[in-house]
C-alpha cells in the first residue's frame, strides 16, 4: 500500500510538471520587443513602461494590391518621353480597361470590409528610458512582425 502511494505521488507531481503553457500572439510580441529593447537600450536597466498599443493583424491595402498593375497600365499608355497619350487602336482597348480599373480601385478603396493579403502583425509601445546623455527620454517605436512573430520592422514614430 505504501508502495502505492508513493507510485501515484510520483505519478501526480509527473503529470503536474508537464503542463504545457501557451502564449498569445501579443505576449510573444511583447517577449520579443523586451528581448531587443535589452540588446538595443544605451541603458536598460531605465526602461520604463508607459503602454502598449493593440496588438493588430496588418494586411495590404486594396491600393497596395492593385497600384502595380494600374502601373503597368498606365505606362503603356504614355510614350517613350512620358508626355503624351498613345490612342492607338490597339491601345484604345488598354485605356478602357485602365479606366474601368480605376473604378474599380475607387470602389475598393471606399470598401471598408476589403481585406487584402496578410504581411503580418504590428504593436506600438510607449516607453521612457535613459539616452546616451544620461536623460530620460519619451519614445514612441512601431514594431513590425512576421507570421512568425520575428520582429522585421521597428520604426520610431517620435
Amino acid at each position: 500500500m505504501k508502495l502505492l502511494s508513493i507510485f501515484l505521488l510520483l505519478a501526480f507531481v509527473a503529470c503536474e510538471s508537464k503542463k504545457v503553457v501557451y502564449k498569445s500572439k501579443e505576449e510573444i510580441a511583447k517577449d520579443s520587443i523586451s528581448a531587443y529593447l535589452q540588446s538595443h537600450l544605451h541603458d536598460p536597466t531605465s526602461f520604463q513602461l508607459v503602454h502598449y498599443s493593440k496588438f493588430d493583424t496588418v494586411y495590404t491595402s486594396a491600393y497596395d494590391d492593385k497600384r502595380d498593375y494600374y502601373k503597368g497600365i498606365q505606362d503603356s499608355l504614355f510614350d517613350e518621353a512620358g508626355k503624351h497619350y498613345i490612342l492607338s487602336k490597339e491601345h484604345k482597348l488598354t485605356w478602357d480597361l485602365g479606366m474601368s480599373y480605376f473604378d474599380t480601385l475607387t470602389n475598393l478603396l471606399n470598401d471598408t470590409t476589403y481585406r487584402g493579403k496578410f504581411i503580418g502583425y504590428a504593436i506600438s509601445q510607449k516607453y521612457r528610458a535613459k539616452n546616451q546623455m544620461g536623460a530620460l527620454g519619451l519614445h514612441t517605436v512601431l514594431y513590425s512582425f512576421d507570421s512568425s512573430m520575428n520582429i522585421i520592422n521597428v520604426m520610431d514614430e517620435d
